[in-house]
């Protein structure tokens, strides 16, 4: 009997609902287990939350001084702080339903405070994933693997889908944005030294490079669809691109949580070669609760999964040429309403800034001065390439969003999101504010601000491998434009205005 059913008793039409339907649509599979890929998906979740808020505890308190002006949120540590440990709990699995609750509502939260520090892609991928694992995460306060709790059919079939969702619309962007396939993949802003090294490839090794891209992203989902041996295949392609990408540039948690989705495309008869082999439970071992309050939670978990998945698919269609934009307003209000939160999102991964500018990064610099602008010293970054013979250290899933935030900025376009970031970071610099100091790596001024600020835009491109050796430059540098000649505070009103004074 199906979920729902439609009669016609004397002329009236009946809507049935059958719970025993609804309860086989959330039972265990009846084919195949995937108790290894959940625990592996979740270890994997938990190690991107962890990251994704160790960044916060660091820089939450002044990326919420920049987003709101001079108020201060008490309760942005705070947040952070709970998320960290929560995240460190759902990595060891212990109380995972509760801890990655905790995690996504902190992070809303936190991006709601922050929005103009949201990263798409990686804050996309988190909360979604975040999102999806509200339906298979075990319950317990240490479930360990949780053979009493198999991840329903239904809820593989949308992990999948997932997966694959992410695979398909970043190989299609790929696709889109590749000019000449033979020039050097640019790494972006933060790229390691074996980034740098496969950006001095000949050309047919990029060209390689490029089609072995596509093929991760593209092929990987035809194969997913052919059966256990494909989805195998896939599984080993996607998590070889995805480690690649995560050994040449330093992007976050985004590579490692892409790894961890990737999972869900194999059943633990795939770990069974790796690890030892469970005993499976018997059917009446497996404890069946039934009552009031398990059967509403699945009716709910049914509910946001239907919106979550129509939404999904509104979001997939412009990826395959449709637009859905020219719905009713009424049909487009699940994907706006999931969309506001961050919970479906267009994936690009590897896109990076290496489409946007493909001739190299921009940089914005700021810059101090005390000598009535005679002199001028530079407040150094911690990851961005200020430092020509810096780069990220491989493997090291290390993210600052405010410099991530910068390498987006671009005061050509009159964006007045981007003058409002530049000038408030401008005025914390002249204030002293140490939350806002406390952003760079160094701060030149000890004792006492700057009286005067400049920020200036550069373009850095990464050099030769023959010209490294000769100087020990990773990168070589060029002035684009000095935006301001300078700025200070007039008075008591603390507004920012030129001096006329201090000529750039």
């Amino acid at each position: 009997m199906p979920l729902l059913s439609l009669s016609n008793n004397n002329g009236f039409t009946e809507i049935s609902l059958d719970l025993m339907a609804l309860k086989r649509m959330f039972s265990p599979a009846n084919q195949g287990s995937h108790l290894w890929p959940r625990w592996c998906f979740l270890r994997f979740l938990g190690l991107s939350f962890v990251i994704a808020f160790l960044g916060w505890c660091r820089e939450g308190q002044a990326l919420a001084l920049l987003s709101s002006g001079i108020e201060r949120h008490g309760a942005v540590p705070c947040v952070a702080l709970g998320g960290l440990l929560c995240a460190v709990g759902l990595l060891l699995n212990i109380a995972p339903r509760i801890t990655n609750i905790f995690c996504l509502f902190g992070s809303l939260y936190l991006l709601s405070i922050c929005g103009g520090f949201r990263l798409p892609q990686l804050d996309g991928l988190l909360l979604e994933s975040s999102f999806l694992a509200l339906f298979i995460v075990p319950k317990g306060i240490s479930p360990g693997l949780a053979d009493r709790e198999q991840p329903a059919p239904m809820l593989v079939f949308l992990m999948r889908c997932f997966v694959l969702k992410i695979m398909i619309e970043s190989g299609v962007d790929a696709l889109a944005g590749t000019d000449s396939w033979v020039a050097p993949v640019n790494p972006g802003a933060f790229p390691t030294i074996v980034g740098y090294l496969c950006y001095q490839l000949p050309g047919w090794v990029q060209a390689l490079r490029r089609g072995l891209t596509v093929a991760a992203q593209l092929g990987a989902p035809a194969l997913a669809i052919t059966g256990v041996r494909g989805r195998s295949i896939a599984c080993c392609l996607w998590t070889l691109f995805q480690m690649s990408s995560w050994l040449c540039e330093s992007n976050g948690w985004l590579n490692i949580l892409a790894m961890g989705a990737g999972v869900w495309l194999v059943d633990d008869s795939v770990f069974a070669l790796i690890v030892a082999k469970r005993k499976p439970m018997e059917p009446g071992q497996i404890k069946d609760q039934n009552g009031f309050l398990k059967l509403a939670w699945m009716g709910t978990a049914l509910v946001l999964m239907i919106v979550y998945s129509y939404a999904s698919a509104l979001s997939f269609s412009s990826t395959l040429g449709l637009h859905p934009e020219v719905l009713p307003e009424l049909a487009q209000m699940p994907l706006n309403l999931l969309g506001r939160f961050g919970i479906i999102t267009k994936y690009s991964l590897g896109r990076g800034s290496a489409r946007k500018w493909p001739a190299g990064f921009p940089g914005l610099e700021f810059e101090g001065s005390n000598e009535m602008g005679s002199r001028w010293h530079a407040y150094d970054y911690r990851y961005l390439p200020q430092n020509l013979s810096r780069l990220a250290a491989p493997g090291l899933p290390l993210l600052s969003r405010f410099e991530a935030t910068l390498q987006n900025v671009n005061l050509d376009d009159q964006n007045v999101s981007d003058y409002e970031l530049t000038t408030s970071v401008a005025r914390g610099l002249l204030q002293g504010t140490p939350e806002i100091q406390a952003l760079f790596a160094t701060n030149p001024f000890i004792g006492e601000p700057a009286h005067l600020v400049s920020f200036n835009f550069y373009k850095y491109e990464l050099t030769e491998l023959g010209s490294y050796l000769k100087d020990g430059f990773f990168w070589k540098r060029t002035t684009l434009r000095n935006y301001t000649r300078a700025l200070n505070l007039s008075g008591k009103t603390e507004n920012l205005i030129f001096d006329p004074k201090a000529g750039r």
